[in-house]
């Protein structure tokens, strides 16, 4: 080997780091804060993009359930299945609305009232909405009822003929007349047929 050829230095050289100048320092520190291009990096600036959590969608996958549906229901069992579900919303509904009567304010109260009534006609429309087909099952489910004959077997009375009744108006009390008036005697008493109506209205005041 000569004198001139150099051997090759295999030491790694250490570089010391440079002093930070103020300047470069306070950019650095705005940038850890998010104000700078370095805050979308770190994720923790007011303009850093949400990550999506993986961990919660995994999570929504695995307990989402689809919605068992049942076979579709046609011809009586359909129309039963609706008739007794809108009568179930209509006893709700009109429970709610007279148990709840003078118990809540104004809004609510309307809110009840307008609940009842609408379930009520929807209940009554359902008939007039089925077909040829389908309302003649209605009519023999629903509509085409025995007749209770028990009190015509116990009096021996044919269930259509038609009984001729003669009652005489002494025979009929009135619950509300009371046993005093009764007893009491008004045939002199002419108040009620004198003056006019004016008279009356003038006496209250109206």
């Amino acid at each position: 080997m000569s004198e001139t050829e150099k051997k090759p230095n295999n030491n790694r050289r250490r570089h010391r780091p440079k002093k930070k100048s103020k300047a470069s320092g306070s950019s650095n520190k705005g940038n850890s804060q998010g104000n700078g291009p370095g805050s979308k990096a770190s994720g923790k600036g007011p303009n850093a993009k949400k990550r999506p959590n993986s961990r919660n969608s995994n999570n929504k996958r695995r307990f989402y359930k689809k919605k068992k549906t049942g076979p579709k229901l046609t011809g009586e069992d359909y129309i039963a299945a609706k008739y007794f579900n809108l009568l179930d919303q209509h006893l709700n509904a009109r429970k709610k609305y007279f148990e709840n009567f003078n118990l809540v304010d104004k809004k609510t109260q309307a809110k009840l009232e307008k609940n009842f009534i609408e379930s009520q006609k929807t209940f009554l429309a359902f008939k007039s909405r089925l077909n040829d087909k389908d309302k003649k099952l209605y009519e023999e489910k629903f509509e085409n009822l025995k007749l209770d004959t028990t009190y015509s077997k116990n009096h021996d009375i044919a269930p259509t003929e038609h009984l001729e009744t003669n009652v005489d108006p002494s025979d009929i009390q009135d619950p509300h007349y009371l046993v005093s008036q009764i007893e009491s005697d008004f045939s002199d008493d002419e108040e009620e047929s004198m003056g006019s109506l004016d008279d009356y209205k003038a006496y209250k005041g109206q």
